[in-house]
């Protein structure tokens, strides 16, 4: 009797503190008037859907074109202008949620995107500006037929509470396909282990034999799973590297059969569970592989800006994402050193190309 009440005890402990933070207003979807969701704005390319998760509704967005104007699904807790695709505001909040999770499916139109971002803010008496206090945000390409849950872990920049919490999901971007459609369902923000997927970088070391495939460190994580194929919807998987168990590394010198395309993805272990598929990153193996030794790359900050010198090595482009793995900035670097400037203090991971070797630098923005 005493083990059955500790464990209920256990039980409702761990239920209060996923749920005792401040949620989001109509996260689940179930209240609608005049064809909107309750709390959120769209730009009348969501539509209420009984194809719900739990509950009555859930929301449909669908990306469309109209008079030869394509226009992504969208809904928001902010403001929405069209014009400008700016996308502003939000609802009151002050909390610092662990988390952020949601159901959704996601049928893109050919080759397309769909993109989630949540931003807790406060407005700055002195600047005159909303301070960006933590972020988490999300992208996909790949096709979820059933309701499949993504947990997202807040990133924070700041030790302040926030006052402000904006949400937003599209269906594309504002460039993609008519007829993509993503569903969403059972919006919640959370506290304690976030069941984050990673995010996976382009692949380096590229022979005719093998690559070394990269991913990003995800908090909490007790181990990661490498699929391989050599189709894209890994419908069959590369002889030893279906979920290849690779522990904490975050990255893995993959033998290949010769020169192809090949295919890459990761899910990361927790304790008890394991999230969704990573993106999928495509690598082309090949014989020209050149290796060098690039020791002599710096990468720093300065200010708002991530300065890369090379020495004698010129850089051809940089990329740089944020540790939610979303996709920043992209620069090509005409003179082999160059500067890309950052609007948000934060954690940033810096792909360097150089020839046709890919190095990763960490780099803090204060």
């Amino acid at each position: 009797m005493k083990k059955t009440l500790f464990t209920g005890l256990l039980v409702i402990s761990s239920w209060l503190l996923l749920f005792s933070q401040q949620q989001i207003p109509n996260g689940n979807f179930e209240n609608w008037t005049g064809g909107e969701p309750d709390s959120w704005n769209s730009i009348s390319t969501v539509n209420q859907t009984t194809d719900a998760f739990q509950g009555s509704y859930a929301a449909n967005l669908s990306s469309v074109s109209i008079l030869g104007q394509f226009i992504p699904g969208l809904v928001t807790l902010g403001n929405v202008d069209v014009a400008n695709q700016t996308l502003t505001g939000g609802t009151p909040y002050a909390d610092r949620p662990d988390g952020v999770s949601f159901f959704f499916k996601y049928l893109p139109s050919g080759v397309d995107t769909m993109f989630f971002f949540a931003y807790l803010t406060r407005w700055n008496d002195i600047t005159l500006l909303a301070d960006t206090i933590g972020m988490t945000g999300y992208m996909n390409s790949d096709t979820y037929n059933i309701y499949t849950r993504i947990d997202l872990p807040f990133i924070y920049n700041s030790t302040e509470i926030p006052d402000t919490l904006n949400i937003i999901f599209l269906s594309s971007g504002f460039s993609g396909n008519s007829g993509s459609s993503l569903l969403i369902d059972s919006l919640i923000m959370k506290n304690g282990t976030i069941v984050s997927p990673t995010y996976c970088f382009s692949a380096d070391e590229i022979t005719a034999n093998s690559f070394k495939a990269h991913w990003l460190a995800v908090p909490n994580a007790t181990s990661y799973s490498l699929d391989v194929s050599e189709s894209a919807d890994f419908h069959t998987f590369l002889s030893g590297y279906e979920n290849l168990n690779t522990g904490l590394d975050t990255f893995y010198t993959v033998n290949v059969t010769g020169t192809g395309t090949y295919y890459y993805r990761v899910r990361v272990n927790y304790d008890t569970e394991t999230s969704i598929n990573s993106n999928t990153v495509e690598v082309i193996a090949q014989s020209n592989y050149v290796n060098n030794n690039f020791d002599n790359v710096t990468v720093y900050s300065v200010n708002r800006n991530i300065i890369l010198e090379s020495g004698s090595n010129d850089i051809k482009k940089a990329v740089i994402y944020d540790m939610s793995g979303r996709l920043v900035a992209e620069i090509v670097c005409l003179s082999g050193n160059c500067s890309v400037g950052i609007q948000k203090t934060g954690i940033y991971i810096v792909e360097i190309h150089i020839q046709n070797k890919i190095l990763r630098r960490k780099v803090i923005l204060k």
